[in-house]
């Protein structure tokens, strides 16, 4: 009873001259990315590439052990049924019963561990990653990779992984867990203003299934004291071009969750991004100056705006997110403190808003000068939101004793 998707798997196989299975091949082309861009849609979808090779191996396995227990040709059904029912079960099981990604050994990987890292979420972690950035970002070979292995949580200070670096793509595998200092203290002598940053690396791609925890709470409780408490941004990427995020979950940022400041060329899918509904400004994504962005297929709900773009960027594409809680999509806020700010090409198509005080908003400063044109609101979804489209030339936030100028 040996089916065609194992035949295919071996024949595959043997064309490789037995060096390299299918699916290491097929796992390589998910890291693979032209100088252009990501080489196909598996690329931007690798949360669920590389298990899908390590099911259908399993397929193949399980084919060849019924066959060792039904050889009796008659009863091929018999054995289909039992395949059918075994994988509707690992379907049924989901994440329990998936293997984790893994790079290919001819892929340059740097695992942390193997820089000292400790994974306990109590340990220091920070130099190690700095010594493996170092080694990726100096790499001269074939996809340099910075690993961080699953069923480990990595404790960090704030840390800037700078480039430009030597390859013209880098990645960055997250299957575990990071997290930030729980208490404010622990920052003293650090740098308030940003946790993980990356920043001039090119041909960037962040990916995996770990989360990034930024055990904001703390801080929450400090600006409920003093509203202009200065708090981190958890991830930032500066002129990054080319740059790619997905997979990741996002959790609890002191303040937003996500910047993209100067990058040109930027695709972010698959993100799960948390925080409590009642917590100050942790917007889920902000764009500023920055230009081809495009975001889809993410769930944000947040404190805040659950993508924020700001002055000097174009070309944003928004599509298939779901928003709630938080403060809906928005461009701006625009001109505040008389900056002359723009927007311009921003679409917004297909995305579901749920418990959100505003759907998609357009916000700008009194004072302030220049525009946000060609804005298009495309197959929105609407569920208990207070503002549906909201265009407000009046926009003043809470630290502000804003006085009308009209």
């Amino acid at each position: 009873m040996e089916n065609s998707l194992c035949v295919m798997e071996e024949a595959s196989s043997g064309a490789s001259g037995g060096s390299t299975s299918s699916s290491d091949a097929e796992a390589k082309q998910i890291l693979h990315r032209t100088d252009g861009g990501f080489a196909s849609s598996t690329a931007r979808t690798n949360r669920g590439g590389i298990r899908l090779l390590q099911r259908r191996r399993w397929i193949c396995i399980l084919h060849r052990k019924l066959d060792e227990l039904f050889p009796v040709p008659c009863l091929p059904l018999l054995t289909t049924g039992l395949l059918v029912l075994i994988l509707m079960a690992m379907v049924r099981l989901g994440s329990s019963m998936e293997v984790p990604c893994e790079i290919p050994p001819d892929y340059n990987a740097v695992n942390v561990i193997q820089k000292g890292a400790v994974g306990d979420g109590e340990t220091d972690d920070s130099q190690a990653f700095m010594k493996a950035w170092e080694s990726v970002c100096g790499a001269t070979t074939k996809a340099p990779t910075l690993y961080i292995p699953d069923k480990k949580t990595f404790l960090l200070k704030p840390l800037k992984f700078q480039g430009p670096c030597k390859s013209p793509v880098i990645y960055v595998l997250v299957q575990g867990n990071i997290v930030a200092p729980a208490e404010i203290q622990e920052w003293e002598d650090e740098d308030t203003d940003k946790w993980i940053v990356f920043s001039d690396v090119n041909g960037l791609s962040v990916t995996g299934n770990g989360h990034i925890d930024g055990e904001g709470e703390t801080w929450w409780e400090q600006v409920d004291k003093q509203k202009d408490y200065k708090r981190p941004t958890a991830l930032e990427f500066s002129n990054c071009n080319n740059l790619q995020l997905s997979g990741l979950t996002h959790i609890n940022s002191p303040r937003n969750h996500i910047s993209i400041n100067d990058c040109n060329g930027v695709t972010i899918s698959n993100l799960h991004i948390t925080a409590s509904d009642s917590s100050p400004n942790t917007d889920g994504i902000d764009i500023s100056r920055s230009l081809y962005v495009y975001i889809h297929d993410c769930y944000i709900g947040t404190g805040d705006d659950c993508v924020a773009i700001g002055g000097g960027s174009s070309n944003i594409t928004i599509e298939r997110v779901s928003c709630g809680p938080g403060h809906g999509i928005s461009v701006g806020s625009l001109g505040e403190d008389g900056k002359t700010e723009t927007v311009e090409d921003v679409l917004v198509k297909d995305c579901h808003f749920h418990g959100t005080t505003n759907g998609v908003r357009i916000k700008t400063w009194q004072g302030g000068s220049g525009y946000a044109r060609r804005i298009s609101f495309e197959g929105i979804t609407l569920d208990a939101v207070a503002n549906p489209i909201f265009i407000d030339q009046y926009y003043c936030n809470k630290d502000h004793d804003c006085k009308n100028q009209a």
